[in-house]
């Protein structure tokens, strides 16, 4: 929701002549979710490895990919 908010307050700078608005949201929202964003990737990627095979049951593999295991954080 928050991400949401900035946006269209960004947008709605932009439209009224704040040319750098979409910079600086862009850059909150890095500053606040790249680290979170770039480990989802990560571990999307690293699951997408074990899709259509046995492993994909396991549930050390499914640990990983969760974010409510601490599997997911390491």
């Amino acid at each position: 929701m928050q991400s949401g908010e900035s946006a269209g307050m960004a947008a709605a700078a932009y439209q009224d002549g704040d040319a750098g608005a979409l910079a600086v949201y862009d850059e909150d929202m890095r500053d606040q979710y790249e680290s979170t964003l770039a480990r989802a990737v990560a571990r999307r990627t690293e699951l997408t490895g074990y899709w259509r095979n046995a492993l994909a049951h396991d549930d050390r593999i499914q640990r990983r990919g969760w974010i409510a295991f601490n599997d997911y954080f390491i």
